[in-house]
Formats: structure tokens, sequence, C-alpha cells
């Protein structure tokens, strides 16, 4: 199991005259995965994301999403990819280089095996425009076991209780960007076991990339860099 991330060889500078030929030329039968890799710097939440990071022993990563389709556009000839995120605003899907052209930091693809365009397509539909939760965000990044009186207080509901895999239904805010791709992964049949005792709403992006590290169809590949 990947334990820390070396991005020396990763580390090729990335403009967004890259990006439309990068797109371009992914395999639209495969899966992809984006992790995000903010620039330090000293802003309040950057610093707590770092510092949690730094207490649990992971890479920090600070967002993971996905490739949710992608669409041709007649007027360039080029190829647009969406993405699907669980952002703050909710969830949301996005143009890729829109989304990253301005982002300051690092942008890394992780390409799976093979996707099912139309389960892909039910869960986009299911979960698009659902409700970010901040609280369940904050806890995934901390070790649960140490600070479970707290998790308690904040979990008034069990997540397991409210987590339907068969039926993709939730009952109120409970979403964050790793709970929503490791129930992604899940729903593709990809199997996230060994990481966080499987429980995906204790998943970090780093644990996110642990997942995928053990099936990748090629190496990580730098997408973005500012």
């Amino acid at each position: 199991m990947i334990k820390s991330l070396n991005l020396k060889y990763l580390d090729k500078q990335y403009t967004i005259q890259h990006l439309h030929n990068e797109v371009n030329n992914l395999d639209q039968d495969k899966l992809h995965l984006l992790f995000y890799i903010r620039n330090f710097s000293l802003s309040p939440t950057l610093l707590v994301t770092r510092l949690v990071h730094k207490l649990n022993g992971d890479f920090p990563i600070d967002h993971v999403g996905w490739i949710s389709r992608f669409v041709k556009d007649e007027a360039t000839n080029n190829v647009i990819a969406k993405t699907f995120d669980a952002l703050p605003s909710g969830l949301e899907e996005n143009n890729l280089i829109d989304q990253i052209k301005n982002y300051n930091g690092r942008v890394i693809i992780a390409t799976l095996d093979k996707v099912d365009k139309k389960k892909a397509e039910l869960f986009r539909k299911d979960f698009l425009h659902l409700p970010y939760s901040h609280v369940h965000a904050a806890l995934a990044g901390l070790d649960t076991k140490k600070i479970k009186v707290l998790e308690n207080v904040l979990r008034e509901n069990s997540l397991e209780k409210e987590l339907v895999l068969e039926n993709i239904k939730y009952k109120s805010d409970v979403l964050f960007c790793s709970f929503v791709v490791a129930i992604y992964l899940l729903d593709q049949g990809y199997s996230t076991f060994n990481v966080e005792n499987n429980k995906p709403f204790e998943m970090t992006p780093f644990n996110i990339l642990q997942v995928a590290h053990k099936q990748l169809t090629s190496p990580l590949k730098l997408l973005y860099k500012k």
C-alpha cells in the first residue's frame, strides 16, 4: 500500500496550452481520478489541513474528484472533460480546464481500468447539486479513534445507517470530496477494503490515492502545475 508520494518524477511544467492536448488524448473508456495539491501559503485553512496531514502521517492532498464524462466541442474540435467534485458550494460538474486554469498548485491524474458509463451517468444525476458537509469533511481528516467523543457529538446519526449503496440515496448533507469518490469507486466495482476499515466516510483524498494506486493502468501523471 502506498505510504508516501514522491513528486519529483511528476514535476514537469504544464500550462493551459498543454491541457487541451492532454484532455484530447485521454482514453474515454477509462476512469480518471484527479488529485489537487495546493501550493503552500499562510491561509488558515491550508495551515490546519497541513497540520492534520502531518499528524496523520499522510501526504497532503487537498481535494479529489474525477472526470465524469467527455463532450465534443464542435466549434474547436477539442474534447471537453467534465469533472465531478464535492466542493463547499455543493456537488458540481465543471469544465476541467476552466476549473484548474487558475488553480495555484498541482493537479495529478490517476487512470484506472474501464468505467461503466451507464452507472457513471446514473451516479452523476443522483448526486449532482446535493449539499456538501463541512463537518464531515473535517472529521474525515482527523483520527476519529482519538476524538470519539467529539465524533459522537457531531455525528448525530450513524452514516452507516444513512448510506444505502444499493440505492445511492442520502437523507442529509453528509457528503464531502473523498467520501463521494469512495462510494463512486465502490459503485464502479472497485474495492476500497483495507483503507480506513472500508468506511468511506472516514476517507481522505490521500486514502483515495492509496486505493487508486493499486488499480492504476498507467503511472500517475502531472496534468497541471502552477
